[in-house]
């Protein structure tokens, strides 16, 4: 499958908008394009900020940022970045995202448990240890430390929608990537992560570190909308004509 088809909604620039994103990330160590969590939940939880959620405004930011930072000599941390693609809210893309991310010697942990593989979840009939040792199955933890001795730099989780099914790797995380579309329920259930995960690490972890950024995604621009006319007018006059030869 092309990874176009993972948007659902029209957009017809999908190699600008891939573009992008890897630029976004070019340079995770500096973290130079993440916003600070202050500022991303006064953002969102401003909704007349609407007209101005796309991608210019988040590329002049990332620049705006990424100028602040330059000519500061900021030393590369050779410890593995762990990253986090996190919303409650499915469907924003998370998976796609994760694929995306243009980051060197990465790899990809799927933690979202598609519904029928939940068949195949712990049933207290059987031994645990013996299955884990038969099939290979691990825990996130130890997934992510196999992936550390294994040698590599980037490692990024696709997370599920429920926390606890992630919870005990939270403070594990350097970099929260949160993915959202432009509409009422996906900001506000993205208002909810930002807010119920900063809780739990404000509880479990002493000196945080961890740097956040927001990925705007499945906006219709200007151009969409035009395009979206022309259509509908274009359908119009094609119903009109339709009707006049059934009169006549």
């Amino acid at each position: 499958m092309k990874i176009e088809n993972f948007f659902k909604t029209p957009f017809p620039y999908y190699k600008n908008k891939i573009d992008f994103i890897k630029e976004q990330f070019e340079n995770i160590y500096n973290a130079n394009n993440f916003f600070k969590l202050k500022e991303i939940y006064s953002f969102l939880l401003n909704k007349k900020n609407f007209p101005k959620m796309n991608y210019d405004y988040f590329r002049n930011q990332y620049y705006k940022l990424k100028k602040e930072k330059k000519g500061e000599n900021m030393k590369i941390n050779t410890k593995p970045k762990i990253i986090g693609i996190v919303n409650f809210k499915g469907g924003v893309g998370k998976s796609t995202i994760a694929n995306l991310l243009d980051l060197p010697n990465k790899l990809i942990l799927n933690l979202d448990i598609a519904q029928d593989a939940k068949k195949i979840n712990y049933n207290e009939t059987y031994n645990f240890y013996e299955l884990k040792e038969e099939y290979g199955i691990e825990t996130i933890k130890e997934a992510i430390d196999g992936a550390i001795e294994s040698g590599k730099n980037n490692i990024i989780l696709d997370t599920p929608g429920e926390i606890s099914e992630f919870i005990e790797i939270l403070p594990l995380v350097d970099y929260f990537i949160i993915p959202f579309n432009p509409a009422n329920r996906s900001i506000d259930t993205t208002l909810t992560t930002i807010e119920t995960i900063n809780s739990i690490l404000d509880d479990m972890v002493k000196n945080r570190k961890d740097k956040w950024c927001i990925i705007l995604n499945r906006y219709i621009t200007d151009l969409d909308l035009k395009e979206l006319d022309e259509l509908y007018n274009k359908a119009n006059n094609i119903l009109k004509d339709k009707l006049k030869c059934k009169q006549n």
